[in-house]
């Protein structure tokens, strides 16, 4: 059979390429496979996070439902006794809680706090410039 000749120039681009595989091709596996373990570690606090956060709030629930029965039979047992029905808090204005924010299981709750935070915020100015408004316009007149 007949010897296939290969060029030098063919072996020695072949020889650069073995050595740089050799060198770099692990380099790169590990920085690889650090990128990964850093992103399972912060992907696992996160999460740990989270779930003490849910969990807290699910503990704060449980315990206003708690008082809310407690503060129930309290109320029946007084009008049983013919006591005058307790006073109704200061603010009688009900605030509508979308369901969004109501639900703590949902995975956005704690950002939609901070988002409902800002939008009450944003509303108390705008109250606060219709109150400057009109009375300014009562100067006027």
């Amino acid at each position: 059979a007949r010897e296939q000749v290969i060029p030098a120039a063919v072996l020695e681009r072949r020889r650069i390429w073995q050595a740089l595989a050799r060198r770099d091709v692990p380099r790169v596996s590990r920085q690889q496979q650090q990128a990964l373990r850093d992103l399972l570690h912060n992907s696992r606090r996160v999460a740990q996070a989270c779930q003490a956060k849910v969990k807290l709030r699910v503990k704060e629930c449980s315990r206003r439902a708690v008082q809310a029965t407690h503060r129930a039979k309290r109320i029946a047992r007084e009008v049983l006794q013919g006591a005058p029905a307790p006073k109704p808090a200061a603010s009688t204005k009900r605030t509508t809680v979308s369901a969004r924010d109501a639900c703590p299981h949902e995975p956005f709750f704690f950002f939609s706090q901070d988002r409902r935070r800002g939008d009450d915020e944003t509303a108390e100015r705008g109250r606060q410039r219709a109150a400057l408004t009109t009375s300014l316009l009562a100067l006027e007149a």
